[in-house]
């Protein structure tokens, strides 16, 4: 770890002596620990905390991260940390355990959302969710012991262990979806949202396509409000379900299970716009 977070080494050791073997309590002794030191220990815990090294989850390689990512390491932590300080306004801290909140991550990928929440919702309390069966397989292969399990790409119903959850993310998810697959996974995941909970996606701005110099892409977003280029990775029932997408706030509002209730824009990644939506 950096120099700068030697400042936190007793409360780490602290959590290496009195984390339980099943991590039932790994928000408590992390409970004082900003995010971004846990996340930092969370990329390599040091040989000095033996009983974290083995406990806590372990990371893929630099290059998984970044053919799922597009980045991996620091960076892509700060890309992260970023997003979970911002999702994590709508639900005060010493709330969550006390008030049983459940959270899903929906389209969990490798985990990389998942490890940082973990912080903040006991084992049990927080779930994740994918379509690719690889992405599961890699959560499971890498320790991490929240509930995971593979989803449709159309999904009508959610595999969930929990009925219910207050507070449902999807980062860079709904960035990459068809019309069709984008509509199917705001219906369903608007059933399994509590009546008092917040969605918290991300969408891709017009901008995006300036960004992979596709002007006329660009123009169309600002026109239709709307832009899906389909990379083939999955057909299913005749829907090529995955590639890249921008959407307007226009547009999303027309989805009329869903009120946005929140917008805001990461310095560390600002073609990914944080939309925390909440049902009708």
């Amino acid at each position: 770890m950096d120099l700068q977070w030697k400042a936190w080494s007793a409360m780490i050791h602290r959590a290496e002596k009195g984390i339980a073997d099943d991590l039932s309590n790994l928000d408590l002794v992390f409970a004082d620990l900003p995010i971004e030191v846990y996340g930092e220990l969370l990329l390599g815990v040091p040989d000095c905390y033996p009983r974290l090294q083995r406990l806590l989850p372990r990371m893929p390689s630099d290059e998984v991260q970044r053919s799922w990512a597009g980045d991996c390491g620091l960076p892509l932590l700060r890309k992260g940390t970023s997003f979970v300080k911002s999702a994590l306004k709508y639900f005060p801290y010493a709330s969550v355990r006390s008030k049983n909140l459940k959270a899903l991550d929906y389209g969990c990928g490798w985990g990389r959302l998942l490890r940082l929440f973990s912080k903040y919702f006991p084992l049990g309390s927080l779930e994740g969710i994918d379509p690719w069966d690889q992405s599961i397989e890699l959560c499971r292969a890498s320790g991490i012991r929240h509930p995971l399990a593979v989803s449709d790409y159309l999904p009508i119903t959610l595999p969930t262990t929990n009925r219910k959850f207050e507070f449902i993310y999807a980062f860079s998810v709904f960035t990459h979806l068809s019309h069709r697959s984008f509509a199917g996974c705001l219906a369903a995941l608007r059933k399994c949202i509590s009546p008092t909970g917040v969605l918290v996606i991300t969408i891709r701005p017009a901008e995006y396509w300036l960004e992979v110099n596709r002007p006329e892409l660009y123009a169309q977003h600002c026109e239709d409000g709307w832009v899906y280029v389909p990379h083939g990775f999955k057909i299913i029932d005749g829907d090529s379900v995955y590639g890249d997408t921008s959407i307007s706030l226009e547009r999303l509002k027309g989805f009329d299970e869903w009120q946005v209730a929140d917008i805001e824009v990461s310095h560390t990644d600002p073609l990914q716009v944080f939309v925390a939506l909440r049902p009708r």
